[in-house]
């Protein structure tokens, strides 16, 4: 790994790109342009804040989240991947091991009056073929401006057929979730993983009174959060998905979870643009797939 220094001085950008470091050699790349803030970790290539100019945070990121590498992020856009939720056999970590290791800087560049672009890359190593054993190559570009973009493209180098279900969980910060509902799901069908992965079709918004935890399949559907709290919508667009995750804990689970800040149920919403359940992904070998979102705000007014 290479120092935040080091990297400062090869992929700085004076007064819009700068790096620290959460711990020694956890570096974390600060964007600050003429459209917005954010900032991503290197451990994960996770996004961690977003922040439009006059804006309220978009994204949430927990008070209380535990910066070291064997330990995910609480908060911000992890990246699941090859799988989301639990292993396929039950023995390895929940949604993959990249959340849980330490992606390379390739590079970033400023487009004036656009956006800022930050590339993070990672490949299978000794490591990950003792976990899964395929070859692959994953790139995320991060784009920064008045939107959020990500990209993430997935590539299958080797000589087999491998098939995945991944996710960019991203947890978006609401003033009070009791009085946020979400819209672009009407007539959905989802798997309800808290009533033994019954299917369901949703009606009307979904709203929160409790905890929650779906999979709505076979749907690229644009998604509205409406942050009654706030005065504002909160656009999510998707391409290469087929599922859209909703998640919140509630008060049980946040509260069993070192990481979660005490009440920070109330102040997050997990919308996540996927691929999972039913909607794997088939890579065969010399192949790719991207999956993306671009996320907005808008203040009285719809996504379009």
């Amino acid at each position: 790994m290479v120092s935040a220094h080091e990297l400062q001085r090869k992929f700085g950008i004076p007064g819009i790109v700068t790096m620290s470091e959460r711990s020694p050699l956890y570096t974390v790349v600060h964007v600050q342009n003429e459209f917005a803030t954010a900032s991503m970790a290197l451990h994960g290539a996770q996004v961690l804040t977003f922040q439009p100019r006059e804006h309220k945070p978009v994204i949430w990121l927990s008070r209380d989240a535990v910066y070291k590498e064997s330990k995910a992020i609480r908060g911000g856009i992890p990246i699941c991947w090859p799988w989301f939720g639990a292993h396929p056999g039950g023995t390895l970590p929940a949604h993959g091991f990249v959340r849980n290791r330490f992606w390379q800087l390739e590079s970033i560049d400023h487009i004036p009056g656009s956006y800022t672009r930050v590339v993070m890359t990672i490949r299978d190593d000794e490591r990950t073929d003792s976990i899964w054993p395929h070859r692959f190559e994953l790139r995320l570009e991060v784009l920064v401006g008045h939107e959020l973009s990500l990209s993430l493209t997935m590539i299958n180098p080797g000589a087999s057929t491998f098939e995945v279900t991944s996710a960019l969980h991203s947890y978006f910060s609401v003033a009070d979730v009791s009085r946020t509902s979400i819209t672009g799901l009407e007539g959905v069908e989802y798997i309800d993983q808290l009533r033994d992965n019954a299917h369901q079709v949703q009606t009307g918004p979904i709203a929160f009174e409790g905890e929650l935890d779906r999979v709505y399949q076979h749907t690229d559907a644009k998604i509205m959060i409406h942050d009654v709290g706030r005065k504002r919508q909160i656009c999510i667009e998707k391409t290469g998905s087929q599922s859209t995750v909703v998640w919140n804990p509630w008060i049980g689970k946040s509260e069993a979870m070192d990481d979660f800040e005490r009440g920070g149920y109330k102040a997050m919403v997990c919308v996540e643009t996927s691929n999972a359940g039913e909607n794997k992904i088939r890579l065969p070998s010399e192949s790719s797939h991207t999956l993306g979102t671009v996320i907005s705000v808008k203040e009285n007014e719809i996504c379009l």
